[in-house]
């Protein structure tokens, strides 16, 4: 008799957690970004150079993004054109190395509310990628 509700309790305890599990998978929703799409954030277009096309996920949920686009000129170009939209723009400077950059500034985000957004920008000198990414 109480192997019988032994199972019942495995089987209840089972079907809980599919549910949650199937909760937990639901709540991140990650759209598709392109081009158009940076119209909404007009805090990032300064930073969409010339390219061949945009791809990446935006997850509504957690308000994070990561992007990125072949852009059209010369690295150095690039790298000049980043670094001073970041100076223009008022960026903080958390990290600088050859290729990467981690800025940071408050922006006002939704019905002028302000946040702290952080930015991961790296430069692929070989293949002329610009890779964005803001947790």
């Amino acid at each position: 008799m109480d192997y019988l509700i032994n199972i019942k309790i495995m089987k209840s305890t089972l079907i809980i957690f599919v549910i949650l599990v199937m909760l937990s998978n639901s709540c991140t929703d990650n759209v598709s970004l392109n081009n158009s799409d940076f119209n909404k954030y007009p805090w990032l277009m300064p930073f969409i150079i010339e390219n061949n096309g945009i791809s990446g996920t935006h997850n509504i949920d957690l308000g994070s993004m990561k992007f990125k686009y072949e852009y059209l000129c010369e690295y150095t170009c690039a790298k000049n054109y980043i670094d001073s939209i970041i100076l223009a723009d008022k960026w903080d400077i958390k990290l600088s190395t050859n290729n990467l950059r981690t800025v940071q500034k408050e922006i006002p985000i939704y019905n002028g509310v302000l946040e702290f957004v952080t930015m991961k920008i790296k430069l692929d000198s070989v293949h002329g990628v610009a890779y964005f990414e803001i947790p």
